[in-house]
């Protein structure tokens, strides 16, 4: 008899606002500024208040804001 065996997917890293701050080249506070002002990257809003940030998400939405700045 063969079992068949299914791959688990992984979640990805999520990013700390620090982490998404460090590859934005910003400040933590600027992103949690954006963040309070609804002009920033999408992120996740976790229980007791965390922050995380999908890093392809984020790369995304970096990529966004360059086009329309050189589009």
């Amino acid at each position: 008899m063969e079992t068949k065996t299914e791959a688990t997917p992984t979640m990805p890293k999520l990013w700390t606002r620090q982490e998404a701050a460090d590859y934005l080249g910003v400040s933590a506070k600027t992103l949690a500024n954006w963040a309070s002002n609804g002009i920033g990257p999408p992120y996740l809003s976790l229980c007791g208040g965390s922050v995380r940030y999908d890093p392809e998400t984020l790369s995304a939405w970096l990529q966004d804001q360059l086009q329309s700045t050189h589009g």
